[in-house]
């Protein structure tokens, strides 16, 4: 296990994690804590492309959880892969109160059901997928589905692709 910043654990040791982790496969996790604009220490701890860098690199799993009580089964999938694994991070307003088993490495969850529209988010832009959704039905009387993917790499193509092709109108937020 590593752990720091998210802008530490990625585009700082990009080229360390390519050729030391990715490419031969060894058995790492990178915890990156604080992504995004998240952090008021200013640019230098600011990550906006970890996962752009990191996706990029072959044998890398992306791992976001949503809600703390993924972070447990997350941090199983990550253990139990043969690849090494990314874990992105925000801080938790409190600690989880149940283990969410229902999650796979690989494919999406559905949290709300709609026909009009799907909104698919990662990370901490759940919360405002699922903001924007109840006031797109409020607003508009639309039914928006709004997907968590805490699983950017890697992704089942098949499911991914059954919930795009049952929308005509999609959103990604990240």
């Amino acid at each position: 296990f590593a752990h720091t910043f998210a802008v530490f654990a990625s585009r700082r040791a990009l080229d360390q994690i390519a050729m030391q982790i990715a490419y031969p496969k060894a058995k790492v996790l990178i915890m990156g804590f604080l992504p995004g604009i998240a952090t008021n220490l200013g640019v230098s701890h600011q990550s906006i492309e970890d996962i752009a860098c990191l996706r990029s690199l072959p044998n890398m799993n992306v791992l976001e959880p949503y809600h703390q009580n993924e972070l447990l089964p997350i941090l199983n999938m990550a253990m139990e892969s043969e690849n090494p694994s990314y874990i992105r991070l925000r801080r938790f307003d409190k600690m989880y109160n149940r283990v969410d088993e229902s999650i796979k490495i690989g494919e999406p969850k559905i949290l709300v059901e709609g026909e009009d529209l799907a909104i698919f988010a990662t990370g901490m832009t759940v919360d405002i997928a699922l903001v924007a959704a109840e006031k797109i039905k409020k607003l508009y009387n639309k039914k928006v589905t709004v997907v968590n993917v805490f699983s950017l790499k890697p992704v089942n193509e098949k499911s991914f692709c059954k919930i795009l092709n049952g929308h005509k109108n999609i959103i990604s937020i990240e």
